[in-house]
């Protein structure tokens, strides 16, 4: 293992959703500052990518309005006095790859390393994956609009005689015939993935993470994997979603539901497709409360599963309970 304060070296925070892994990055980055260091974060998280989507994404803090700017991409912003990178970068309605976030990632880490410690944090660990193994990711997967049209009709047809949420796992399942490892790795309800993994596979055999390549990557670093205790992280991602109602979410996602259109792939995720049953009365408040939380902690599973392999890295030390960890400890 090599010195975790060292600017020189790339801090990897991950772990399944409700883990600390927000909080552990801030104390580790205030804690690198008392030693006349600078640090910064960098998020890699999916959905906080997006404005507007705040309760539902467990952000630290949402960035203040206006939101955007002309170079908005690449400017910071303070939570807890630590700058922060790839929070609340696009609207909704904006398309947001993987490429993108590999190159944004990687150039804020060119521009900073050595003068910053860089700590990256997030559980999408395919955009953690991206950086330590340095994917060679074609900038434009173009896919053939007629197979795109295929896939897309297969599904629209489903809908006719099952719920959202049914087609939806139908097309997951279909997923899963031809890479049961990978499916695992995509949320059942997150649509846009599905189809986009079956469009590639239509037209190269392979899924995108196959078609990827890797290399080393262009810098030194080390990872810190938060494991906690299965039943405790569900017993905490519970209550999270009973204080996320507290706090205001049910308003957040009637706001967000009558802004943005329900079939974007940035409202597919956990929490939105439950709230627009809820809307058109299909499931109760009790209901909804329930499936959030059931969602997300199967989601925290398939977290789990991804995350496991970096266990086998020399570089990964495993931390069951990021409230005990401390430099010092090391």
């Amino acid at each position: 293992m090599s010195n975790i304060q060292d600017p020189n070296s790339v801090l990897f925070i991950v772990g399944p959703t409700a883990s600390g892994k927000s909080g552990l990055a801030i104390q580790i980055a205030h804690d690198i500052e008392k030693d006349g260091q600078k640090a910064l974060i960098i998020s890699a998280d999916s959905r906080q990518i997006y404005i507007d989507l705040d309760i539902i994404t467990a952000k630290e803090q949402a960035r203040p309005k206006p939101y955007l700017s002309q170079n908005l991409l690449l400017e910071p912003f303070n939570i807890q006095n630590v700058p922060h990178f790839l929070i609340d970068i696009i609207e909704p309605t904006q398309s947001f790859t993987l490429f993108d976030f590999q190159e944004l990632a990687q150039s804020i880490i060119d521009k900073y390393i050595g003068k910053y410690k860089i700590i990256i944090a997030g559980g999408t660990g395919l955009y953690v994956d991206s950086l330590i193994n340095n994917y060679k990711i074609p900038q434009n997967q173009t896919i053939d609009s007629k197979v795109r049209d295929s896939i897309e009709s297969d599904y629209q047809k489903l809908l006719i005689d099952y719920s959202k949420e049914e087609a939806n796992i139908l097309m997951h399942k279909k997923l899963q015939t031809f890479d049961l490892e990978r499916s695992q790795k995509i949320d059942p309800q997150n649509i846009y993935s599905v189809l986009r993994e079956l469009e590639v596979i239509a037209q190269t055999g392979k899924t995108k993470d196959k078609i990827s390549n890797k290399a080393k990557p262009e810098f030194n670093y080390d990872i810190i994997y938060i494991c906690p205790d299965r039943q405790k992280l569900y017993d905490r991602i519970n209550k999270r979603v009973v204080q996320m109602f507290e706090i205001g979410l049910e308003q957040e996602a009637k706001q967000v539901l009558n802004t943005y259109d329900s079939n974007l792939p940035s409202i597919s995720s956990i929490g939105y497709p439950e709230f627009l049953k809820f809307k058109n009365n299909q499931i109760s408040k009790e209901e909804l409360i329930s499936s959030i939380q059931q969602n997300t902690r199967k989601y925290a599973k398939r977290q789990f599963t991804w995350f496991n392999r970096y266990l086998e890295d020399p570089k990964c030390i495993q931390v069951p309970d990021p409230k005990k960890f401390s430099l010092q400890s090391l």
